[in-house]
């Protein structure tokens, strides 16, 4: 019966993981809170392992990002959604360089490939509106890149756990 739970807590995981990634890229929902959620349920299957600060750190930067979430303005235009494929795409590359070096390195080189997107997508004819000392790029950076970084870090976490243990 314990097999049985720990394989379903596994699946629950896997699955919430991958809902997660599908929401950065389309942000219906704060993708955080799958994220948490799956990494939680990765945890308490013994298939990774956390400590206590980890988990109350992880748990107060969601209920963090997921208020901003709610906070921010409804009704993202449609040209300016491809903001999330360049921030979420050169987080994920961030995250693969981190994971090849060292996982100690992984959280800063998710930050830089995160950083490096968002100003790839400033280049391109849709983000040429967000210019880069204005408080309307930081804004911006904030709402897009922080719920990005987290959510592919608590990944990064969960990766890094099944290649660990």
């Amino acid at each position: 019966m314990a097999t049985f739970k720990f394989t379903l807590l596994l699946i629950v995981g896997i699955v919430l993981l991958l809902i997660a990634l599908l929401l950065l890229f389309k942000p219906k929902l704060p993708s955080v809170v799958f994220a948490f959620s799956g990494m939680l349920a990765l945890h308490f299957g013994g298939h990774i392992y956390l400590t206590n600060s980890a988990l109350a750190t992880w748990s107060i930067i969601t209920l963090i990002i997921g208020w901003l979430h709610v906070m921010q303005p409804k009704d993202e235009p449609k040209w300016s959604k491809t903001s999330n494929l360049f921030i979420n795409l050169g987080s994920i590359a961030g995250l693969l360089v981190g994971m090849a070096i060292d996982a100690r390195v992984m959280l800063l080189c998710l930050c830089a490939g995160c950083v490096f997107g968002f100003i790839t997508y400033t280049k391109t004819p849709s983000g040429a509106w967000l210019k880069f000392p204005t408080f309307t790029f930081i804004q911006y950076f904030c709402a897009k890149c922080f719920p990005s970084i987290a959510t592919i870090a608590m990944m990064g976490i969960a990766i890094e756990g099944f290649i660990i243990d």
